[in-house]
C-alpha cells in the first residue's frame, strides 16, 4: 500500500486494493495481471422484517493493466451461499446460493505527484531531500467509470434495471512514517429510479515492509436504503508478488443489522512486465544516441 513507484506506476512489492473496498489511484503498469480475492462469513439480521441471513460470500477481483501505464481493467464478481429464515412469515429455513453481482470497470491515472517529484537528491541536505508539507498534500488522481449487471433479483431494487452504470472519483495521499490516505467518492444505479450515491475513506499504516493496518468508513446513500459501514483490519506481505489479509466491517443500522468478518488472498504475475522493461531501455538507449548524434553535428 506504501510503495516506492518505479517506472510510473509498476511497484517493487504487490499494489493491491484489499483488504478494503476502496480502490487505489495508481494502475498496476502496462502487462501486469492481478489476482485478488476474498471470502466473508456474513450475518445479517432486519429487525423490521424479522429475516435473518447467515452466508458465506466469496469476492473475486481480476486486473490487468494494458494500453499504458496509467490505465487499468478490473472485472469483480460477487457469490454468495446463505442459509435464509423469515420469522415473520414463519416459513422454513432455506438454503441458497447465486452469483450476486458482476462489475466492469476501467480506470485510469490523470494526475501523478510522482512525477513532479524530485529526480536526484540533494547530497548536501538531507531535508532539500524530502518532500514538503505541501507535496505531500497533492494527491495522485485517477477515474473510474463502469457498469453493473445484476444476476439475481434477491437485492434488486424497485424498477431497477439489469444494467447500471457506475463512475468514481479516486485520489490517494502518500504521507511520511508510511501514512496513506485514500478517498473514493462514487455513484452507481443512475439509470434507476434509486440511484446511489456515496462515498469511502481509508486511511492505512504500515508498521515496516511486510506488515499494515486500515481503518475505513463507506457512506452511502439513495432513496431506498442508505447506510454507514466501518471496517477494520490488516495484511501481511507474504513476497513481492503476493499478500494476504483479513478485515472486520459492521454497520451502524438495524434495518438491517449486518456484520462480517474477511480472509483475502491476492496475487501479481508480472513476468510479462519486463517486455516493457526492456521495450523502454531500448527506447532510452536510442534516445541518447539521437541526442549524442545531434550535439555532435551541432558541434560541427
Amino acid at each position: 500500500m506504501i510503495p516506492s513507484f518505479l517506472w510510473a506506476q509498476y511497484t517493487d512489492d504487490i499494489n493491491t486494493n484489499r483488504p478494503g473496498k476502496t480502490m487505489g489511484a495508481y494502475a498496476l503498469g502496462r502487462k501486469v495481471f492481478q489476482l485478488e480475492t476474498g471470502l466473508s462469513p456474513y450475518y445479517d439480521f432486519h429487525h423490521t422484517y424479522r429475516t435473518e441471513s447467515k452466508a458465506v460470500q466469496a469476492d473475486l477481483a481480476l486486473r490487468y493493466g494494458f494500453l499504458s501505464q496509467q490505465f487499468e481493467a478490473i472485472a469483480e464478481f460477487q457469490y454468495q451461499a446463505e442459509l435464509y429464515d423469515s420469522y415473520r412469515y414463519d416459513v422454513e429455513q432455506e438454503f441458497r446460493s447465486y452469483l450476486k453481482g458482476i462489475t466492469i470497470g476501467f480506470k485510469y491515472l490523470i494526475v501523478d505527484p510522482q512525477l513532479d517529484a524530485p529526480k536526484k537528491a540533494d547530497i548536501y541536505s538531507w531535508k532539500n531531500s524530502q518532500p514538503n508539507f505541501w507535496d505531500m498534500l497533492k494527491p495522485a488522481v485517477s477515474v473510474y467509470g463502469g457498469i453493473n449487471y445484476r444476476t439475481t433479483d434477491l437485492f434488486a431494487q424497485p424498477e431497477e434495471a439489469k444494467i447500471t452504470p457506475k463512475f468514481m472519483l479516486i485520489t490517494q495521499n502518500n504521507f511520511y512514517q508510511r501514512w496513506n490516505l485514500i478517498t473514493n467518492i462514487y455513484a452507481e444505479k443512475l439509470s434507476s429510479d434509486y440511484p446511489t450515491y456515496g462515498f469511502m475513506v481509508t486511511v492505512t499504516h504500515g508498521f515496516n515492509r511486510n506488515w499494515f493496518a486500515f481503518v475505513e468508513n463507506q457512506t452511502f446513500k439513495n432513496d431506498f436504503y442508505s447506510d454507514v459501514i466501518f471496517r477494520a483490519g490488516a495484511a501481511k506481505l507474504i513476497s513481492e508478488d503476493a499478500q494476504f489479509d483479513f478485515s472486520i466491517s459492521k454497520n451502524i443500522k438495524d434495518t438491517p443489522n449486518i456484520m462480517y468478518a474477511s480472509v483475502g488472498f491476492s496475487w501479481r504475475y508480472d513476468d510479462a512486465y519486463n517486455d516493457v522493461l526492456k521495450s523502454r531501455a531500448v527506447k532510452f538507449k536510442k534516445k541518447k544516441l539521437k541526442d549524442k548524434n545531434k550535439k555532435k553535428t551541432e558541434e560541427l
